[in-house]
């Protein structure tokens, strides 16, 4: 017999499986813990297939989203209200901070794939 008595083995055991959430729970409430900016990105390879993906966002006023891709074509994410967009390019990269509550629509106007933001 080892010479770890059986209490103490479901012990080391019920620790164990507690460690992940105890890591999740440190990281979200230590002292300047930063939550991590929402990332959109397109996916696809041919026009009957391009997307945002995640196609809706939703997060929190005064937060940002941002958008990066590396296609085989030319896109771009552009928004009506805020009359915003990013250049139209292959690969790119566009950031955008949210102010307000609200939906906001976007496009890209090369290929016709929307998304939207939702500022709750």
């Amino acid at each position: 017999m080892s010479p770890i008595g059986v209490s103490a083995r479901r012990g080391i055991r019920a620790g164990a499986a507690l460690a992940p959430a105890l890591a999740v729970a440190a990281a979200l409430y230590a002292p300047g813990a930063v939550a991590k900016t929402p990332t959109v990105s397109i996916e696809g390879d041919s026009i009957s297939n391009y997307k945002f993906s995640p196609r809706k966002v939703e997060i929190k006023p005064r937060k940002t989203v941002d958008w990066e891709w590396d296609s085989n074509a030319a896109h771009n994410v552009t928004f009506t209200k805020p009359d915003k967009a990013s250049k139209t390019a292959a690969k790119g990269s566009f950031s955008l901070r949210f102010r307000k509550k609200g939906t906001y629509r976007y496009v890209c106007t090369i290929h016709g794939f929307a998304g939207k933001v939702v500022v709750k």
